[in-house]
Parts: structure tokens; C-alpha cells; sequence
């Protein structure tokens, strides 16, 4: 899996996984295992600016100081991403219902713009 950095922050590595390059930019966050079970999941927008879809074993301390890090590092990130994906930085979110459940959509800033679906429920 691929690390943003060989170094922890907050006591957790960066990565994403080759499997999920078909997303838009997005950090995880692991202590332990470089997967995307049990992993905190941040999607990266265009500012640095990052949006929490799994919170995974993180406390809210973490996850701010997590953020901070990604704004103040993300075209850094970035160009670690670009040589795996070819997709973009998150552009925005809508929530919607869906089967009665509140979910998220979001919308890629790309060349061409495609949408994925996150599947969170709240």
C-alpha cells in the first residue's frame, strides 16, 4: 500500500490502497494493518480542506490534528496520488435519502466530472 509518508502522524500512516485509486483523492488513516478495514477514510478537497467518511479507531483529537496535517500538506499529497490515479480532488458533497438512509454523494473535480457514491450512513 502506498504511504503518503514512511513516518506516522498522530501515531497513524497515510496511505491509500491500490484499490481504491478508482476514488477521488482520499487519506486513510491505520495504526496497524495498511487496509481500508478498520481505517479512518478522509476525501481531499481542492483546498486541502478534507471530509471524514469513516472515523475508524480515531478520537476527535486525532482526527483534527489528521486534517490539519492533510490541509497543510495536500499538493504534496497530491503528487504521490497522481502517479497511482488519475482521479481528482473531492468538488462537493450532497447528502440525499436513499431506502430511508441519509447518504452522501460526491461529485470528482476532474477533467471529465464522474460521480461516485459513498456509501455512509449517518
Amino acid at each position: 500500500m502506498p504511504k503518503y509518508y514512511e513516518y506516522k502522524i498522530e501515531g497513524y500512516y497515510l496511505y491509500f490502497t491500490s484499490f481504491c485509486t478508482i476514488e477521488c483523492m482520499h487519506v486513510h488513516a491505520s495504526d496497524r494493518k495498511l487496509t481500508e478495514a478498520g481505517s479512518a477514510k478522509f476525501f481531499v478537497k481542492e483546498n486541502g480542506d478534507s471530509v471524514l467518511q469513516n472515523r475508524g479507531l480515531l478520537n476527535d483529537r486525532e482526527i483534527r490534528k489528521i486534517q490539519i496535517f492533510i490541509k497543510n500538506n495536500y499538493l504534496e499529497m497530491y503528487l504521490k496520488w497522481s502517479k497511482y490515479s488519475q482521479k481528482g480532488f473531492l468538488r462537493k458533497i450532497e447528502v440525499y435519502q436513499e431506502d430511508g438512509l441519509k447518504k452522501m454523494q460526491g461529485v470528482l473535480l476532474n477533467v471529465r466530472t464522474e460521480k461516485f457514491f459513498i456509501d455512509n450512513t449517518f
